[in-house]
């Protein structure tokens, strides 16, 4: 769980969010003692955290239009079917105040374009280093389908630290190149939700870091030990003093 010496509180100015203070203690009571990043949110979660894959293999960039129409598919199937389990629609995009490129910043806004200030988390993981603050904007946004599509390919395609929320603050989830994180206080909706979708799911020995899998396929097995092998070509040899 991330080390927080001190509690966050609403970042101040006039431009922030008028029920920020509502919004930090539903934070706090929620996840308590937890950084909005998506992978503190995932640490965080227990048996209440799955990871599904957004393209076949493990892929992470997408090639074409096909690649593109697969990976939005299984992410609106993932959205509707956690709003679905819980009887909370989405209604919060929160996200880290990083300094980003233009580049990535004109992308971002073509989709969450009202981000408002809202709190700010210290964070001190040696007690000899100095404290440091994450400032943290939300915006309320109910998307349609289509605008939805279009936020998952943008954080796709940058891999930002946004999280996507019902009001209640009760789940969350995160969009990475290749992947899609569901974070819940429910470890049973956890449960269900890799049911549902469990073609999804990273297979068993999988590269990297996942909760729920699923049993691997035999070309899955033999692209993992091309990949194993491929790791170990790459490892440096060690060197005599």
């Amino acid at each position: 769980m991330p080390h927080c010496p001190f509690p966050p509180f609403v970042t101040p100015g006039d431009g922030t969010v008028p029920d920020a203070q509502e919004l930090l203690d539903r934070w706090n009571a929620r996840w308590p003692g937890t950084i909005p990043f998506g992978h503190t949110v995932r640490d965080t979660s227990g048996e209440g955290w799955v990871r599904f894959h957004t393209l076949t293999h493990g892929r992470q960039v997408i090639r074409d239009g096909r690649d593109r129409r697969a990976a939005w598919r299984r992410w609106i199937r993932i959205v509707s079917d956690l709003q679905a389990l819980t009887g909370s629609p989405h209604s919060l995009v929160v996200g880290a105040l990083w300094p980003v490129g233009y580049d990535v910043r004109g992308a971002q806004d073509t989709v969450i374009p009202d981000l408002r200030p809202w709190a700010t988390f210290p964070d001190q993981e040696d007690e000899d280093e100095d404290v440091r603050e994450f400032e943290f904007s939300v915006q309320r946004r109910t998307f349609d389908a289509h605008e939805l599509v279009r936020f998952f390919l943008v954080e796709h395609s940058i891999t930002s630290d946004e999280l996507l929320m019902p009001e209640d603050m009760s789940w969350a989830v995160y969009v990475y190149d290749g992947g899609i994180d569901v974070m819940t206080r429910d470890p049973e909706t956890a449960r269900r939700l890799a049911q549902w979708n469990v073609r999804w799911l990273p297979p068993e020995d999988w590269v990297g870091v996942y909760s729920w899998n699923r049993r691997s396929r035999p070309r899955e097995r033999r692209l993992y030990r091309e990949l194993a092998d491929r790791a170990s070509w790459d490892e440096p040899d060690d060197e005599d003093d």
